[in-house]
């Protein structure tokens, strides 16, 4: 469920062979969404039936955050830049794993690409410490900075146009300039020329010449097919075994079901040989659309030479002069304006990100983060009561908001965790503009409890009144106080691993499969 949602969880390593497509229904105050998941490829429809389709989860997450209203953004520790979360961060609070979540707060997903300080930035943004007006101004930055970034790369795209423009016209220019011209032989020049051109144009009359035999073939081929297919009907038409004179050619046909195939074959052979010439004649009509394309090169270079071979030296130094000293002109003109309007636009940009400043921390604020951690501290005092959590001390003295860390053993791991995940929820949806999630709890019979504390569980989550919870685990009697509530809604699964029978998936297949043919 969480992974349909796009969230990173620890799977076993068969996980990803199962090629797993999910479609999950989000009511968000009585707008609905679905989220659609194809192993990385994800498709959101929204209450409006839009569609969109994200084929990066860093798109996604994006798409995630604003249905959910998640406001928050770090860095991951492959950037300089911060931005919206992975889902399994925007979940962090949202699931307890069957074995690594119990043990230890925020271990249930993988979250390895966010450093701590960066995960403790979320922790407060969850809790209203960090609220969302304090990453206003990173998500402001963080997107100046991408500009800017940009801009700078077009930069040195531009520099690297211009040195090869720059190195292309010196070239050109050198093979035009006057000294040179003038130690030439342009008789010479221009004969050697004109001799490639005539070599030009006899290759493309051999290639002529082989078009046109290529195309003699297919005609005739063409023919014998059409003459093996009238065959193959008139000894279809006959009675078999009888020979019989072909009314097309005149030759006399053995009439059995074994001629028949023959003459099919045949035709399919001669069909195989006009498609491979066919084939061919496009390569060699490619070829000499090349040939007549050096051709038409030559052909200008041949008159520019007998321009210079008939212009006196002095009227040749001047042409070639003022030429390169035209192009130099446009061309330094035309990169000054595109390198000022760069520079100019770079400015802006670091003006802009120099003036987007910080949150700013005031009393109130100070005050008010003060108040937070201490009614989080009353609150997992009271949660970890209820759960007989023992050796609770001290924990006025801790900073167990970031790294819970309460010295307790055995089976009080487990219940602490879980009273510190109802903690941070039940803060978070009183202080933090996100949506609160439904929360995910696998399997906590598993974690060395015996009933007596499974029931103290049961009990602690059935007082859990405004958070929908999604509690997987063995049946148990003890479990019947949740079971019997009117908003409990029950799933016993009577085969290993599988959720649906397949009568019930042909008959949901068609409202979830249109998911898939977006």
């Amino acid at each position: 469920m969480l992974w349909a949602l796009g969230a990173d969880i620890r799977q076993q390593s068969s996980w990803k062979k199962l090629k797993v497509r999910t479609v999950i229904k989000l009511d968000i105050y009585g707008d609905i969404y679905f989220v659609a998941r194809d192993n990385n490829e994800t498709t959101i429809t929204y209450p409006s039936l839009a569609t969109a389709h994200f084929l990066k989860i860093s798109d996604y997450a994006i798409a995630l955050a604003a249905i959910i209203n998640f406001e928050a953004c770090i860095k991951s520790k492959n950037s300089t830049n911060v931005s919206t979360p992975y889902p399994s961060i925007q979940l962090l609070k949202s699931y307890i794993h069957q074995d690594a979540g119990w043990s230890e707060s925020f271990k249930s997903f993988n979250t390895g690409m966010y450093a701590k300080p960066e995960i403790k930035k979320i922790i407060e943004y969850f809790v209203g410490i960090k609220p969302a007006g304090f990453f206003e101004p990173l998500f402001k930055s963080a997107k100046l900075n991408g500009a800017l970034e940009e801009l700078k790369s077009q930069s040195e795209k531009i520099e690297t146009v211009r040195n090869v423009v720059t190195s292309f016209r010196a070239s050109k220019f050198d093979e035009l300039s006057f000294t040179e011209y003038r130690k030439q032989d342009y008789n010479s020049k221009i004969d050697s020329l004109i001799k490639k051109e005539i070599d030009l144009k006899d290759q493309g009359f051999e290639l002529k010449k082989v078009i046109f035999e290529q195309k003699k073939q297919v005609r005739l081929i063409s023919k014998a097919e059409s003459e093996l297919f009238k065959d193959y009907q008139f000894a279809t038409n006959e009675v078999e075994g009888q020979s019989v004179n072909c009314p097309t050619c005149g030759t006399e046909h053995r009439n059995n079901v074994i001629d028949r195939f023959q003459l099919i074959d045949d035709r399919e052979q001669l069909i195989d040989a006009r498609k491979l010439m066919q084939k061919d004649i496009a390569k060699y009509k490619a070829q000499l659309d090349g040939l007549n394309h050096e051709l038409a090169e030559l052909r200008n270079l041949i008159s520019i030479e007998k321009m210079y071979s008939n212009t006196p030296e002095h009227l040749e130094q001047m042409i070639v002069e003022n030429s390169m000293g035209h192009f130099d002109s446009m061309l330094g003109n035309v990169f000054e304006q595109v390198t000022n309007h760069n520079s100019a636009h770079r400015e802006l940009l670091e003006e802009e990100i120099r003036g987007v400043g910080t949150f700013k921390k005031n009393k109130i604020y100070r005050e008010k983060v003060k108040s937070i951690k201490q009614e989080f501290r009353n609150k997992l005092r009271a949660y970890l009561e209820d759960l007989a959590v023992e050796d609770v001390d001290g924990l006025e003295e801790q900073q167990l908001l970031y790294s819970f860390d309460v010295s307790v053993s055995g089976s009080d791991v487990s219940r602490a965790i879980l009273a510190y995940y109802r903690a941070i929820t039940d803060i978070s949806s009183k202080y933090c503009a996100a949506y609160t999630l439904p929360m995910v709890i696998d399997t906590p019979l598993q974690q060395e409890q015996d009933i007596e504390n499974l029931t103290l569980i049961v009990g602690f989550l059935s007082k859990w009144n405004d958070q929908q919870l999604f509690l997987f685990g063995s049946d148990q009697q003890c479990y019947d106080e949740i079971k019997s509530d009117s908003y409990t809604k029950v799933t016993l699964l009577t085969a290993r691993k599988r959720l649906l029978s397949t009568e019930n998936y042909i008959a949901l297949a068609s409202s979830y499969d249109r998911f898939f043919s977006l």
